[in-house]
């Protein structure tokens, strides 16, 4: 089975308003949420590569999101690959 995420915050609003006025409910299903460990997991980022070159005529792509340049020459393609080696950021905007 696949693993999916969730904001524990979320959860927790979630919980506090199908409970509504039962407390005890509440309490009970909030001790549930946070007993379980947390995921290693980090937020999705999304960017994109920006064209870029310098005045030497060497020509670059630039992170959009952590600002990182790959010079063009160390990819077969007009776009390199689709996330950032650095930030780890999804090229899809």
């Amino acid at each position: 089975m696949s693993e999916i995420y969730i904001s524990r915050e979320k959860a927790i609003d979630a919980i506090e308003r199908e409970y509504g006025d039962d407390v005890m409910g509440a309490i009970k299903a909030k001790e549930a949420i946070y007993s379980v460990e947390l995921a290693d997991c980090r937020p999705v980022v999304h960017g994109h590569w920006v064209d870029a070159s310098d005045t030497s005529g060497r020509e670059y792509f630039r992170c959009s999101e952590c600002g990182t340049y790959i010079e063009k020459i160390f990819f077969a393609h007009d776009y390199p690959v689709n996330c950032c080696p650095c930030c780890t950021a999804i090229m899809d905007k």
